[in-house]
């Protein structure tokens, strides 16, 4: 966990059954700024642990941090929907970019007992949630920013 002191969390993910009705609430909080919902598919053949995963996403800017709220879209045995069912709607991870200590921190994390949940190689891009040995937390960690 070294490895990631002095690295700025690039967002904190949320997840929501109905990501309009968050994105409304959110932006009525002193400081939010506003984003578009985009929806997000990752197919069978993105997937490197997992199952294949359609999500939407909005990216809202606070303070100098976004908060990612994800919602899930007809793919009830994915990574996100199982995690809904599970722990229900809220604060779910902090996501790490990674740019030239991906794979160093990946193996680091899953030495140390952390968990690879789900990982996919999409559009060029690698990212995985990885879940501490007792559950009580997820990290994101994602090659690069998109974009």
């Amino acid at each position: 966990m070294e490895i990631l002191n002095n690295i700025q969390p690039w967002h904190i993910g949320f997840l929501v059954n109905d990501i309009l009705r968050a994105r409304k609430s959110m932006q009525n909080l002193p400081g939010m700024g506003s984003a578009e919902v985009i929806e997000i598919a990752f197919p069978a053949e993105d997937m490197e642990v997992g199952r294949p995963l359609n999500v939407k996403v909005c990216n809202l800017p606070y303070m100098g941090t976004i908060l990612e709220l994800i919602q899930p879209v007809n793919c009830p045995d994915s990574y996100i929907s199982q995690e809904i069912d599970k722990r229900g709607s809220g604060i779910h991870h902090m996501a790490y970019a990674l740019p030239g200590i991906y794979d160093e921190t990946v193996s680091d994390l899953t030495s140390k007992g952390w968990k690879v949940c789900m990982a996919a190689n999409h559009l060029g891009i690698r990212n995985c949630f990885v879940e501490s040995q007792d559950g009580s937390a997820v990290l994101e960690l994602i090659e690069k920013i998109p974009g």
